[in-house]
């Protein structure tokens, strides 16, 4: 048996591939229910994630605990942070020596939801030593790429 892929949030039924009507030259394979070229303007529906979105969120919350410990120029946050978060980040290098004791930041946990199209809220846990402190952030869709817009550590 063969699984067609579904075309809305709605459970399709399975069928043989014997019953699905062929497409010439793709024995096999179901007819597109719709056309598309390949190409996507739309965004995730709200709530829901794509792993573009986690991944982004997880690597861009990973780069700003680096660059607090200090194991990171700030200057490397430019391309994936809105400048206010720039300047929160030079705040935090200079006055969280106290946390930097502890231990290096560590992350240990990312969940992202969408709440409009082209933004994102994130929410996880970072460790320092024997620990956890939590991070919220806001991602927003800037000239067709994730950036930080907001961010908030504790």
């Amino acid at each position: 048996m063969r699984h067609g892929g579904p075309a809305s949030r709605a459970t399709l039924p399975c069928h043989h591939a014997s019953a699905r009507g062929l497409v010439s030259g793709a024995p096999g394979r179901a007819p597109r229910r719709s056309p598309h070229d390949g190409r996507s303007t739309s965004y995730p529906a709200e709530g829901e994630i794509d792993s573009g979105t986690k991944r982004f969120a997880e690597r861009s919350l990973r780069l700003v605990l680096e660059v607090v410990d200090g194991r990171r120029p700030v200057a490397q946050l430019r391309p994936v942070a809105e400048p206010t978060v720039l300047a929160a980040v030079r705040t935090l290098v200079r006055t969280g020596a106290a946390e930097r004791r502890l231990g290096p930041a560590v992350l240990a946990s990312v969940r992202t939801t969408i709440v409009a199209p082209g933004t994102a809220e994130v929410c996880g846990g970072y460790d320092r030593g024997n620990r956890r402190f939590a991070v919220a952030a806001r991602i927003v869709v800037r000239r067709g790429e994730w950036r930080l817009a907001a961010l908030r550590l504790r």
